[in-house]
């Protein structure tokens, strides 16, 4: 491969402030195949990026996409934030959380995050203490009724009571 640098392109180049070095490195990019366009016969466009400006309209893309999620990001935060003012969502403490992924039992988990006893718990739900003792300590699994009534009376979805960690 030959390359030419004609007395008009060296004056560019130096008010430009496009090192030989810069140009090497297109050129080598080029022979990996990393072309920017292809003109045919052996003639092909290799973007230089230019001194705080980066490759034409790359880092005008790179900026747009960053903005792009970040505009999402926020978007995501009013919904949510408005969901939790409208009471449609709930903040759950960290403790809570990680409480559910170390293992511990979600029924025993949210009943305590509620304040509740297990024998308030029984009362709402309509089950006895001794059954809600047993679902919690894992010796009872509780049919889907009486799981759905437990889940009712502590105001969030079976899903959330019948957690597995994975």
């Amino acid at each position: 491969m030959q390359i030419f640098k004609n007395k008009w392109f060296s004056k560019f180049a130096r008010e430009e402030g496009i090192l030989d070095k810069e140009l090497c490195e297109a050129v080598l990019d080029a022979n990996r195949g990393l072309i920017d366009a292809d003109y045919g016969g052996g003639v092909i466009k290799q973007r230089i990026a230019r001194p705080n400006e980066g490759k034409s309209g790359y880092d005008a893309y790179v900026q747009l996409v960053e903005e792009s999620e970040m505009l999402q990001d926020v978007c995501d935060y009013d919904a949510v934030k408005t969901a939790i003012n409208q009471g449609k969502e709930e903040l759950v403490p960290g403790e809570v959380t990680f409480a559910l992924l170390d293992g511990e039992n979600p029924v025993k988990v949210w009943r305590e995050y509620r304040c509740l006893t297990q024998q308030q718990l029984a009362e709402v739900a309509e089950i006895s203490t001794p059954y809600l003792s047993q679902i919690e300590t894992g010796k009872r699994t509780g049919t889907t009724e009486v799981l759905l009534a437990v889940a009712k009376a502590l105001n969030v979805t079976l899903d959330d009571i019948v957690f597995q960690v994975e």
